[in-house]
């Protein structure tokens, strides 16, 4: 579609939209806390898949930019805030199990698109041979998580560029349909305040300040591996894999993360939350420095295994702390997006530092690999400090639910 163009100038589109993505959060943040979270909702649905419909229409570089880039990513951050903070704000000891359901919903729409996909290909069950019988070369141009990767790759040659986007459009529309409502259908309290886009006090905070600080060295390198799957399987594999066959191991890392993400939330819940991010936060960090002894197929299928398993759980332990660093949850708009909007500078200029420190176009992923494995240990250590402050508050929290629960059963 756009063959003049660069491959880094087309991933600053994706770029783009991922730190819109987390960075609207700041501005959604504090219209959340005012009571507009249907607002945000039924706005940033539309603005979502208005932007889908106008891609399939672009034939420039700007309008794909305008589109894909600035309009989904603005509408999805919209999305975003309240998308978790009215999860957590209804939770509180199964806090984590519910933002890490929520979180898991890119993993079980990537499963399921694909077992539909093969469904109605006529195409075996067998992921692996429906890759090798009905694989394509095609260079994927909208970013817009697994499943639309799967759905562009399967539809491209057949429809072409604009029914495939359209197509796409329409199950995110579909999606919208089922999940605003099931977010509706429970009312919160909220302040109702005008509020800053800034929660000062939060700056002043040492918990909430570590949590922002130590989530941006985290997605610094979180996303650096996922992102660099489909290039070192085409590149520094021996042998190296195809195109379609390197797209599919993302879904083999997706799947996995989902079952890490509910395991480890369900196990947070009864070990406290902070052994477990620190271990996988760790782990993965080790993981990555290990990553450059990797260089067949075997060894790098069970390196995406293992960080499947260790960093999914990653994505849902900042927001089911968050609650714990807020004073009330009158905030918890506002500081979720203050959180995000930290993460989100991280997630923008993370890859590209990765990128440049490494020569990936000829295998060479050294750079890269310790890129990521450092900054995801930094990530790590500043989980530290706030042992004290997140374990003891949670606690409290536990004890008081226990003893409620105690309380309602000696009442019937």
């Amino acid at each position: 579609m756009l063959p003049t163009y660069s491959a880094s100038s087309i991933t600053w589109i994706g770029t783009t939209q991922s730190f819109l993505l987390m960075a609207t959060g700041i501005f959604a943040g504090p219209v959340f806390d005012l009571g507009y979270h249907r607002t945000l909702l039924f706005l940033g649905g539309f603005l979502t898949i208005f932007g889908f419909m106008m891609t399939s229409l672009a034939t420039e570089y700007y309008q794909v930019l305008l589109a894909q880039g600035i309009c989904t990513g603005l509408g999805s951050g919209m999305v975003h805030v309240p998308n978790y903070a009215l999860v957590a704000a209804s939770f509180t000891t199964r806090r984590a199990v519910a933002i890490a359901l929520v979180g898991s919903g890119i993993s079980i729409g990537a499963c399921l698109c694909f077992l539909l996909l093969v469904f109605f290909d006529g195409a075996p069950t067998s992921w692996l041979s429906c890759v090798r019988e009905r694989g394509t070369d095609t260079q994927f141009i909208v970013k817009g998580g697994i499943t639309f990767n799967l759905v562009f790759s399967r539809m491209i040659q057949r429809v072409g560029f604009a029914w495939t986007t359209r197509t796409m459009g329409l199950i995110g529309l579909c999606v919208f349909s089922i999940a605003i409502p099931m977010l509706l259908c429970r009312s919160i309290h909220v302040s109702g305040r005008r509020r800053a886009l800034i929660d000062v006090n939060g700056c002043k905070e040492f918990p909430f300040l570590i949590l922002c600080i130590g989530g941006f060295f985290r997605f610094l390198g979180y996303f650096t591996p996922v992102f660099f799957i489909p290039v070192f399987a085409e590149t520094a594999l021996k042998p190296p894999t195809s195109q379609t066959f390197s797209i599919d191991l993302m879904v083999l890392y997706s799947a996995v993360s989902l079952v890490a993400r509910l395991l480890g939330s369900a196990i947070s819940t009864r070990t406290l939350i902070m052994l477990p991010w620190t271990l996988c936060s760790s782990a993965a960090a080790i993981l990555c420095l290990t990553w450059p002894a990797v260089n067949d197929l075997g060894g790098f299928i069970t390196f995406i295994v293992f960080y499947g398993i260790i960093s999914g759980p990653l994505t849902v332990f900042s927001p089911a702390v968050l609650p714990l660093v807020c004073p009330s949850p009158e905030v918890i708009g506002t500081r979720m997006g203050m959180m995000w909007g930290s993460t989100a500078f991280a997630i923008l200029v993370g890859t590209p530092i990765a990128a440049a420190i490494s020569d990936t176009t000829h295998g060479h992923f050294l750079g890269l690999q310790l890129f990521s494995g450092v900054t995801l240990l930094v990530g790590a250590a500043l989980l530290g400090p706030l042992w004290k402050p997140i374990q003891t508050k949670q606690k409290a929290l536990i004890r008081r639910e226990r003893e409620k629960e105690r309380g309602d059963a000696e009442s019937n």
